[in-house]
């Protein structure tokens, strides 16, 4: 029964590291479009990578009901079981065989993580060139005042490179 179980977990978690992968692929494609700023094909990624999240649900809601079973059969609570519990209480070979596909799924998830971190920076950034672009472009005014001689503001005319009110 055990090993069922086992191979039910290890089999789970490789599909998600699978889907986890195309989803790693695609906040790589993603670097490059913010890069290039194609925003439409931004938005076709991320409805791909929607897909996936809800593949990567199912998955693991199939590893929620294979780690209840393995409550059931040891009889353990359910809440504080985890992949490296379930490990310990494996014979060897299935044991490193579910740790092996738990490291695998972690380095993914990492460089997930950082993928998508830089995907972050990189949008704030356009985001900030494009805040000072329209500030440039409204004539917004600078941060600082400036002071004439006799201590008041200078309303000097601000110069507006774009003849509309936004």
């Amino acid at each position: 029964m055990d090993k069922l179980l086992a191979d039910g977990l290890i089999d789970v978690l490789k599909n998600e590291a699978g889907l986890y992968r195309e989803v790693l692929k695609i906040s790589h494609e993603k670097t490059h479009i913010i890069v290039e700023g194609k925003a439409a094909e931004l938005d076709s990624l991320t409805r791909k990578e929607q897909a996936l999240v809800l593949q990567i649900a199912d998955l693991e809601e199939i590893r929620e009901k294979i780690a209840v079973k393995f409550s059931e059969y040891y009889k353990k609570d359910a809440s504080q079981l985890t992949v490296s519990i379930i490990a310990s209480m494996l014979p060897q070979g299935k044991a490193l065989e579910l740790r092996g596909a738990l490291v695998e799924l972690s380095q993914i998830l990492k460089e997930i993580k950082e993928a998508n971190s830089l995907n972050a920076k990189l949008i704030r950034n356009s985001l900030e060139y494009i805040d000072f672009s329209i500030n440039l472009l409204t004539g917004a005014e600078a941060s600082c005042n400036m002071y004439g001689n006799s201590g008041q503001t200078n309303d000097g005319r601000k110069r507006n490179l774009l003849d509309v009110k936004l």
